[in-house]
């Protein structure tokens, strides 16, 4: 199966895909994930089954490498989010990426399927949506610090700081 990333341009008003190499397509949809630093121009896409990671150039609009990951074995739709390290979260766990390395350097087990990651911006709580509630996690021990019910929850996006 054929995969790809949509790139749009809101300025220039363009659509322009990003054909990814196998074994991205060959797995299941839910397993898959892009993920984007506010502080980096490109993104990573993850096939988290396979453990494939691409390194997209956002301005060439190419695959600018592929390197591997330890598969991640778990059930549910892949999240994640960038942020001077990679989250990556999939059914009761999340795993800390340190880019660079491509090494795994913490994995934490959750109560309940992942359903979407987000950091606060001083990167110390590592937010994780779960049916029904949002759990705050330490981002470096993995430590459950708070947790806020949330009935009905369907995914989390992001997390935006108060003002």
């Amino acid at each position: 199966m054929h995969a790809f990333v949509h790139s749009l341009s809101l300025e220039m008003s363009f659509a322009y895909c990003i054909d990814l190499p196998a074994p991205f397509g060959e797995n299941p949809a839910e397993g898959h994930v892009i993920a984007v630093d506010r502080n980096r121009i490109d993104p990573i896409v993850v096939d988290t089954t396979s453990g494939a990671m691409a390194e997209l150039d956002a301005v060439g609009l190419t695959v600018r490498g592929v390197s591997r990951l330890p598969p991640m074995a778990q059930a549910g739709p892949a999240s994640a989010v960038l942020n001077g390290l990679l989250y990556l979260g999939r059914g009761p766990s999340v795993r800390v990426i340190l880019l660079e390395a491509h090494q795994v350097v913490h994995e934490f087990g959750v109560a309940h399927g992942v359903r979407g990651l987000g950091l606060s911006a001083n990167r110390k709580r590592l937010w994780v949506g779960q049916p029904d509630r949002v759990v705050a996690l330490d981002a470096d021990t993995g430590d459950e610090l708070a947790a806020i019910d949330v009935p009905g929850l369907v995914g989390l996006d992001q997390v935006i700081a108060k003002s």
